[in-house]
């Protein structure tokens, strides 16, 4: 059983803990937004660096026809 004594100390161990429990979770949230924009950013450059080198090797191309010392 629980003793009425100890009731105000375990209220504040659990009232602690959940607010270091926000602490952390507000800290990892902010760090998931972070990265999230990061991603989103490198996708971006990723896209654009694709397209760069297709219109690269599109420009380059060239028709596939016999050397003339055949």
């Amino acid at each position: 059983m629980i003793d009425d004594d100890d009731l105000p100390e375990r209220m504040l161990r659990l009232e602690t803990k959940v607010a270091y429990q926000d602490k952390l979770i507000a800290e990892l949230n902010d760090v998931v937004v972070d990265l999230n924009r990061l991603v989103a950013e490198l996708n971006r450059r990723l896209i654009a660096a694709e397209r760069l080198i297709r219109n690269e090797f599109e420009r380059r191309d060239m028709p596939i026809e016999k050397p003339p010392h055949y």
